[in-house]
């Protein structure tokens, strides 16, 4: 169930946030381009192995994803609320969370888990690495970058992020290192981390004090994105 899980979640991860997306942007032609590009990134890491069991997998979630996304498709086109798309974004991968948890169970119960990758998870055999755990790290480091800079932008509504004293990549490079410090149990290294953002951001602040409130919410949501997103992963990475 383990393996199961963290599969499709980092399936979900990659061909939702890391594949195309603005061609969602382009009406019902755009948003069927979405969907090939998120069966692509699932068939991705389910091949090259696709054995009858394992394609069963990857068509399920690439089905639930369609029947799931196409109402938010819908009703995301009728409201432009920040509020709104909020909810519909938090509602919509809550759901996916709760599918793939029951789908995990149910085939866990039913047949094996899947083997994706032979090839390499011989490899990390031979190199005393565990695949579980490995996948685990992936789907920890999607979480870091793209998913949580989509939450923060849902949250904070910036005008312009090229101004801002910490970049995307800065902040993404910040939560791996509070991750980091999670994985080596320091809450020590992560107070100072943050407080280190803290000081590092005070200079601008001083000097543009109205985006004040937008950079210290930026950091707080940003350490607790890297901490909810190693809470999610950890129980897959310590068993």
């Amino acid at each position: 169930m383990r393996l199961t899980f963290i599969l499709f979640l980092s399936a979900h991860l990659l061909g939702f946030f890391y594949f195309p997306l603005k061609v969602r942007d382009g009406g019902v032609g755009g948003y069927i381009s979405s969907f090939a590009f998120y069966a692509l990134a699932v068939f991705l890491l389910f091949a090259p192995t696709l054995d009858n069991i394992l394609f069963f997998y990857a068509l399920t979630l690439i089905l639930f994803h369609i029947l799931l996304d196409l109402p938010f498709f819908f009703l995301r086109r009728r409201f432009v609320n920040p509020l709104q798309k909020a909810i519909f974004f938090f509602s919509e991968e809550a759901l996916h969370l709760i599918f793939f948890s029951i789908l995990s169970y149910i085939y866990s119960a039913r047949w094996t888990s899947p083997t994706p990758w032979r090839g390499v998870r011989s490899f990390l055999n031979q190199a005393s690495l565990d695949y579980s755990q490995v996948l685990s790290f992936i789907a920890l480091l999607l979480l870091l970058f793209a998913v949580s800079s989509r939450i923060i932008s849902l949250i904070i509504i910036t005008q312009d992020e090229s101004k801002h004293p910490f970049t995307s990549l800065a902040m993404c490079l910040e939560r791996c290192l509070y991750a980091a410090a999670l994985y080596l149990n320091s809450p020590l290294a992560f107070a100072l981390i943050f407080a280190s953002r803290m000081a590092f951001t005070a200079p601008a602040l001083i000097k543009n004090g109205e985006k004040t409130y937008k950079v210290l919410l930026e950091g707080v949501l940003s350490a607790l994105l890297a901490f909810s997103s190693y809470t999610l992963v950890s129980p897959f990475i310590h068993y």
